[in-house]
């Protein structure tokens, strides 16, 4: 991971970190994400989020804003059967 950070940042990409949770589901239909309830200050009721199943909205985000180049090394969460690949 250090070698991969080394590398990116050697050529002036900038490391981000994107949220894992999100109030707002997947825009892919064919992607089922984990959905979670937060209750706690401010959501007495609850409120539901959704584990990202990918950084790319996010990140396309940060691009779109002016950001320049960007990387991130981290986790995606995808509710499919074990071993399934994209």
């Amino acid at each position: 991971m250090a070698e991969i950070r080394r590398f990116f940042t050697d050529r002036g990409v900038l490391e981000v970190e994107t949220p894992c949770m999100s109030q707002a589901t997947v825009t892919d239909i064919h992607m089922v994400p984990f959905e979670t309830r937060f209750v706690g200050p401010g959501h007495s009721q609850g409120l539901n989020l959704y584990l990202m199943t990918s950084p790319e909205y996010h990140m396309k985000r940060l691009l779109a804003a002016g950001c320049g180049p960007v990387f991130q090394l981290c986790r995606s969460f995808r509710n499919e059967e074990m071993g399934a690949s994209p």
